[in-house]
């Protein structure tokens, strides 16, 4: 299979990140599930996928699917590219993907910055001698020091 191929979302393996490209024709289904956060173009995370339900992720909620429900909703996988923030290019924007093993102090900090997974992050610029460095996310600017950056993964895909 090529990774441009859509596939039903009852055949994703748990763990993978995949795209959502079409939803039932049914406009029942289709309403309930765009209600529920399953719209075309979300990013899903399939959870665990068992004989008659499968378990996702959309918009940090998790949802249980009957398979048969599944089997009409078309995806493509996502490929995924995690990187630390320190070595994201300028002006490409990324999600953050999570926060390294480091204090938990520190990781509570950034967290109440709003440096939380699934939010859109660009770095804007660097101080002259490459620390700190500023950074947008959810409409406002951050500064953060370079081993801050480091600790911080995000998904460029």
């Amino acid at each position: 299979m090529k990774d441009d191929e859509a596939i039903m979302l009852s055949q994703v393996a748990s763990g993978t990140r995949v795209r959502i490209e079409s939803l039932p024709s049914n406009q029942n289904d289709c309403h309930r599930l765009r209600e529920l956060g399953f719209c075309e173009e979300a990013e899903i995370r399939c959870l665990s996928n068992g004989d008659h339900n499968i378990v996702c992720e959309v918009c940090n909620t998790r949802i249980v699917l009957n398979t048969e429900i599944a089997k009409q909703i078309h995806v493509k996988p996502l490929n995924l590219e995690i990187i630390e923030l320190i070595n994201l290019p300028l002006f490409k924007k990324a999600k953050i993907f999570g926060i390294k093993n480091i204090d938990s102090n520190l990781k509570l900090r950034l967290m109440e910055m709003g440096i939380t997974k699934g939010t859109d992050v660009e770095i804007l610029r660097f101080a002259p001698m490459g620390d700190p460095i500023e950074i947008t996310l959810r409409g406002y600017r951050l500064s953060l020091r370079k081993s801050e950056a480091e600790s911080i993964m995000v998904s460029k895909s």
